[in-house]
């Protein structure tokens, strides 16, 4: 395979993965996201109703995890 081709490859190959990572969210987003309030996206995940990470006492969320929730929901 030639230079030129490898480095086609790796930029096409980098494009895909940008497009698969996902977004982490924070309560406003996923407030405005979901069109509620803050402190209601706060009690859903305190209560388990919204998948949701937890790191130095700040939540975290997920996009596609979000969107897969409301898609079941």
């Amino acid at each position: 395979m030639k230079q030129a081709e490898l480095k086609r490859l790796a930029i096409l190959t980098a494009n895909e993965l940008r497009k698969e990572m996902d977004e982490i969210m924070t309560v406003e987003q996923v407030a405005e996201y979901l069109g509620i309030k803050p402190k209601t996206v706060h009690n859903k995940a305190n209560n388990g109703e919204l998948p949701h990470h937890k790191k130095f006492g700040r939540l975290y969320f997920s996009k596609q995890e979000i969107t897969r929730y409301c898609l079941e929901q």
